[in-house]
């Protein structure tokens, strides 16, 4: 719940804490109309007033606020309305059914107020199998532990309840945040998880320790309870779930994660404890398996939901955190981007976390036995990373086309993330404390500030891409919401909503959507037992289309929805076909099911039949380990040149394979590359003294080829070192000759000046000799990010020497990170075609065996472009290209307007470059330093923004002013890797899958996978040593494409490989095939290519 970005600076306030607490809508009209509660009659205020013995300090979750629950409480057809309270009483709505908007308070009569304790969470099931919705209300705060004992209340049929929690067995005095009950052992009854959470002794950095994950407390801990004939049991210490003092749950998702119709859960954990995924063992138990499904995860975890978000028939997952998109506010809550610090947490046990809101896309299982999901992250393509302090995320299609949209709840009455208050404030009274004087705590408080925030509505727009559409849906009242339902009010079709919101009225809006009667249908299961119900899983096809929801209430935060679950048709006037997979195994079917309709299915004795296809790896390719790991040595880049938005010290591995058998795969510092023959079936290594004698140089890259003429294949590899000092002997390329299978150092072969740190390396025959010439592409000059050393074109003389002989070319072209020789204007003479990362796509045509960057033609906007495939895919005779760049799921897309900048130079007499990154908001642009990290690295610009206030206002402009004239300045107007065609001298753009963005692009591969004859398109990726608010790049696992047969290419499926992918390379003999990926600081892997024509 707390922010990363200043996360390191908040931990200084959670040490305060401890001192002191020790001892579409119509054009024009907006979609949701906000319901007045003289209109609704419904009232509730979840009031908070804080006091010297009871605030934010005392308790760091006081104004979490409340939840909702929506439900049938008196079986009459019309949704009640149940919220619970903190300092204030519960209440309970009955819906009159006048409108649907209309309630009666009868909360005094029923004997559900609760006002003896700190309600949280709300929870509505048929515990008792009578067919009245009974409700379970979670408790904390409290220091007594019988007050915070959850309640139980069941309901008798009369509009009173009565408090059961200890003869069921469901008083638990723990400090919980919700409850969700289901039968996770499927012996036909509701079972109950728990969700607990710590306390703020374990929040700091100085408890994210190891042994700590160790440490039990059954108060803080959530627990499971199996229902055993209506008594619950409390099973926790042998199912597998973990229950430590590091847990602080904040959100529980049920969803059955890997289709196999068992249920599993998705734990959301505040502070630095990672989030819990739980694969059910369909024996009782679960197995924790967040690292195997998770590429990472949101940092402060708070409220989620679970649903298909795609329409793929795979439940997908949405997780809030706290992450501002406004500038200023960003800027407020940005303190240092501490990497140390991060990476402590990982090498102390914890998992990668990002903070900022998620969606994880369900990709299906990672083998079809397996069992286990997998999930790729793309909530910063899907446009939703950025609500800043958000709470409940509710899924549900709200226009009613189809699409499940996202609404989230907004704001936090003390903002004590704000970097004003923790440097100031929080500073001076702990100073004072430290001292030996007094502390107000209450002054303290008070200067806290607010973040009253309107809450978002994102409309799915197909692919995973939402809108945000907040103002024009009716979003425009800031207010402090947490808990949150959807539901059908008024029984018109559409989905309204309901609000619980702090030190306010709660929202109740209706959702106007015009004509809904034609598009939708509903399936309720509310009549039903809840055993019978909870669990069930609904599919609906329309039109080729399937739609698919699970009927688990808890969803967002702390609220609940039992109610029918509603489907948007769209125009379709009926869906062609809607089958209900109950918990038992069993399946109803209906076919022709008119808009407007609502089923009440039972379950029947027709068995369940099969799901949708599993959304696997191809059939055909199966991925294995080849004999040779990368092993890089640790370095923090971050420490070496200020301000770099991600590290260039772990560009490896390059891979090499000859047309005569070999492979070679580069090593990393202190690492000799691995030299490999096919033989027998297999890659056998081949050592080579030559080699293992360089182990000292890192690998760039390497090429093969026949450099003397001899008819064998000789081996040139190109270095690299980012930390290295320019000029550096370890920077010079290395040439080792074939001497019939042993392997040479040519000494002298190389111009002995030559020192770059390299990227790509090509061989082309220049100058027409008939002898390969070779092209080396300058990466980055080491320290001095995102400048290059001169690229360089050697000149073969026929024998093997690379003599400049006055005709070594100094290309001038920037950071190369990919080089193609082709033909593209078909002269018969190769011409180079270069990526540059903070630069074009270039065409440098071949002038007599010459090169002239002045004469280059752009074939892109500038970009981060990583790498570059030719090909020619449609084969209409011209030469198409994949140009690998950045991506669009990062926060350079998801802050900025108008693509991004960078000014370089060593501003204000620094002894290093500063790399300076800038992204536009509203025509403004912005560094994306915050003010701590900005003036570590440029000290003397301090004095110009003496607080946090007059910063976060300031553009790059006012912050440097003359100083940028001095700069050179880089742009990346695209960030989209691109697949194009050279036709007639220029570039024409065809498009890609969506999720060839969801990553960057380093290396792509073209082969026919599927047999079809058409070459099919395989792309890899992935950035990870990131700065921290910029966080993992990583949803890339290696994506599959297959040719339509006219150069069209559709997402297949991926290959599984996670981590930073940086070489593709196709092997070939006569009889096998294998794609070889090289993967940073990991196993290389070998894939064997066996295609069958396609049916």
């Amino acid at each position: 719940m707390k922010k990363f970005s200043c996360a390191f600076s908040f931990i200084t306030f959670c040490g305060f804490l401890t001192l002191l607490s020790s001892g579409c809508g119509q054009e024009n009209t907006a979609m949701f109309r906000e319901l007045s509660p003289s209109k609704t009659g419904v009232r509730f205020n979840n009031k908070l007033e804080e006091s010297p013995d009871f605030n934010v300090i005392k308790y760091g979750y006081f104004y979490n606020g409340g939840g909702v629950a929506c439900g049938d409480l008196n079986n009459d057809g019309w949704p009640d309305l149940f919220f619970t309270g903190n300092l204030v009483p519960n209440k309970l709505y009955l819906n009159t059914g006048k409108s649907g908007f209309e309630f009666e308070d009868i909360t005094e009569k029923a004997g559900v107020a609760g006002a003896d304790g700190w309600n949280t969470g709300v929870s509505l099931v048929d515990i008792n199998q009578d067919g009245w919705l009974d409700i379970y209300v979670c408790r904390s705060a409290a220091n007594n532990p019988l007050l915070r004992k959850n309640r139980l209340y069941i309901n008798n049929r009369d509009l009173t309840f009565t408090e059961q929690s200890a003869q069921y067995g469901l008083d638990d005095p723990a400090y919980s945040t919700q409850a969700v009950f289901f039968d996770y052992d499927k012996d036909g009854d509701a079972d109950c998880f728990i969700l607990n959470h710590s306390v703020q002794e374990y929040a700091g950095f100085s408890a994210a320790q190891p042994h700590f994950k160790k440490k039990q407390d059954k108060n803080y801990g959530s627990r499971l309870l199996r229902n055993d004939n209506g008594r619950f049991t409390d099973v926790t210490d042998s199912s597998g779930l973990i229950s430590n003092v590091l847990s602080f749950g904040l959100g529980v998702a049920v969803s059955d994660f890997n289709r196999d119709g068992w249920p599993d859960l998705y734990i959301s954990n505040d502070y630095n404890e990672e989030d819990y995924c739980y694969i059910n063992n369909k024996d009782g138990s679960f197995t924790e398996s967040l690292r195997e499904s998770f590429d990472h995860t949101s940092l402060f975890s708070m409220g989620s939901d679970a649903a298909d978000i795609n329409n793929d028939g795979w439940p997908d997952l949405v997780t809030l955190d706290m992450l501002p998109k406004p500038n200023e506010r960003l800027k407020m809550t940005s303190g240092d981007d501490n990497y140390k610090k991060y990476s402590a947490l990982i090498e102390n046990g914890f998992y990668e976390q990002s903070m900022r809101n998620m969606l994880q896309l369900n990709k299906g299982l990672k083998s079809a036995d397996s069992g286990q999901p997998t999930f790729t992250e793309m909530g910063q393509f899907a446009g939703i990373s950025n609500t800043d302090w958000s709470w409940a995320a509710l899924c549900a299609d709200f226009d009613l086309d189809g699409q499940k949209d996202i609404f989230i709840t907004n704001g936090y009455a003390r903002d004590y993330t704000n970097m004003e208050f923790l440097n100031y404030t929080v500073a001076a009274q702990t100073k004072a404390r430290e001292s030996g004087k007094s502390v107000n705590e209450m002054e303290v408080i008070a200067n806290m500030p607010s973040i009253e925030a309107t809450n978002f509505l994102f409309r799915n727009e197909g692919q995973a891409r939402f809108s945000d559409v907040s103002q024009q849906w009716g979003m425009t009242n800031p207010s402090l919401s947490n808990g949150a339902v959807y539901a059908d009010l008024d029984r018109d079709g559409d989905l309204d909503l309901v609000v619980n919101n702090v030190n306010a009225p709660a929202s109740i809006l209706e959702n106007t959507l015009s004509h809904p009667d034609n598009r939708f249908l509903k399936v309720d299961l509310t009549a039903l037992p809840s055993a019978s119900a909870i669990g069930a899983s609904v599919q609906v096809f329309t039109g080729g289309e399937v739609q698919a929801q699970e009927f688990y209430p808890v969803r967002g935060f702390q609220s609940c929805m039992y109610l029918p679950l509603t489907f948007g048709l769209g125009e379709a006037a009926a869906a062609d076909s809607v089958v209900i997979y109950w918990p038992s195994g069993v399946a109803t079917h209906y076919a022709g099911v008119g808009a407007g309709r609502t089923l009440t299915p039972a379950p029947t004795d027709q068995p369940g039949r099969e799901w949708i296809a599993t959304a696997g790896r191809p059939d055909r390719m199966d991925v294995r380990e080849f004999p040779f790991v990368h092993q890089e040595d640790t370095k923090n880049d971050f420490d070496f040149q200020p301000l770099l938005p991600f590290m260039l010290s772990y560009q490896g591995p390059g891979l090499a394979c000859s047309a005569d058998g070999w492979v070679y795969a580069c090593g990393a510092r202190n690492q000799a590359g691995g030299l490999f023959r096919f033989e027998g079936g297999r890659f056998v290594p081949a050592p080579q003294e030559a080699l293992t004698a360089d182990a000292a140089y890192e690998d760039a890259g390497a090429v093969f080829f026949d450099a003397d003429n001899d008819g064998d294949q000789d081996l040139l590899v190109v270095s690299a070192g980012f930390q290295l000092e320019p000029g550096s002997a370890l920077l010079s390329p290395r040439l080792y000759r074939n001497d019939g299978g042993r392997w040479v150092k040519a000494s002298g072969a190389l111009p002995d000046d030559l020192s770059l740190s390299a990227g790509p390396v090509c061989a082309l025959d220049a100058d027409g000799d008939g002898a390969l010439d070779i092209f080396i592409g300058s990466r980055v000059r080491p320290g001095s990010y995102p400048m290059a050393d001169h690229s360089v074109l050697l000149y073969n003389d026929g024998k093997g020497a690379f003599r400049d002989k006055n005709r070594r070319l100094a290309l001038d072209l920037g950071m190369v990170t990919g080089a193609v020789a082709a033909d593209p204007d078909g002269d018969g003479k190769p011409d180079l075609l270069v990526s540059r990362e903070w630069g074009t796509v270039a065409w440098l045509k071949n002038r007599n065996g010459a090169f002239d960057p002045a004469d280059a033609t752009d074939l892109t906007p500038t970009g981060l472009w990583y790498g570059l495939l030719a090909g020619d895919f449609d084969r209409d005779g011209h030469i198409d290209l994949i140009c690998g760049n950045l991506g669009l799921n990062n926060q350079f897309a998801a802050l900025s307007d108008a693509g991004t900048a960078m000014y370089a130079a060593p501003f204000l007499g620094a002894s290093k470059v500063i790399p300076i990154l800038t992204y536009f908001q509203e025509g403004k642009e912005y560094t994306f330093a915050a003010r701590d990290e900005l003036f570590a690295a440029l000290p003397p610009l301090k004095k110009n923004f003496t607080d946090y206030t007059s910063y976060a206002a300031a553009t790059v402009q006012d912050i440097f002013g003359q100083e940028l004239s001095k700069a050179e300045k880089r742009t990346a107007d695209e960030l989209k890797t691109r697949y194009l065609s050279i036709q007639d001298g220029r570039a024409v753009v065809h498009d890609l899958p969506e999720e060839a963005q969801f990553a960057p692009v380093f290396t792509a591969l073209s082969a026919d996978l599927n047999g079809d004859g058409y070459d099919d398109l395989i792309l890899g990726g992935n950035i990870t040593k990131t700065r921290v608010r910029i966080g993992r790049m990583d949803a890339n696992h290696g994506q599959v494409y297959y040719n339509d047969g006219s150069g069209g290419f559709s997402y297949h499926s991926d290959l599984q490989i996670r981590g930073d992918m940086r070489d593709l390379k196709l092997f070939n003999t006569q009889n096998n095939a294998f794609i070889l990926a090289g993967v940073n600081n990991a196993t290389v892997r070998q894939i064997r290519i066996n295609p069958q024509p396609v049916e």
